[in-house]
């Protein structure tokens, strides 16, 4: 109940918020100090390895349409409060990873992709 309460609410009130004009992603290879594999801090894209594969460049691209589509402040919003609540609920970082629902549909598309 509380997350449908914390979605509509979220929804009503950044549904207009973020950018109008989108900048150009620049792409950052081998951050090592990274603890992911890659990640999208708007307007950049860092990858892990110097050379990432395709899947992880298709993934994270998919993030930065994400991003586009929804507005940088209600996307880093949804992100971090579905973080947190599933971080509650799992206790566990890993399991309130994989139950975000931005990561659920970019592995859904990337799965879609890559094994047809």
């Amino acid at each position: 109940m509380l997350k449908r309460i914390l979605t509509y609410l979220a929804f009503f009130v950044f549904m207009n918020w973020g950018p109008t004009v989108f900048l150009e992603t620049t792409e950052i290879k081998g951050v090592s100090q990274l603890p992911f594999g890659g990640m999208v801090v708007y307007p950049f894209i860092l990858y892990k390895e110097k050379n990432p594969s395709e899947e992880m460049v298709f993934h994270e691209k998919i993030h930065e349409k994400q991003i586009k589509k929804h507005g940088v402040v209600v996307f880093y919003t949804f992100y971090a409060a579905q973080y947190l609540y599933y971080l509650l609920k799992f206790e566990n970082s890993y399991e309130a990873y994989v139950n975000i629902g931005y990561e659920n549909e970019a592995y859904t598309l990337t799965n879609k992709e890559f094994y047809r």
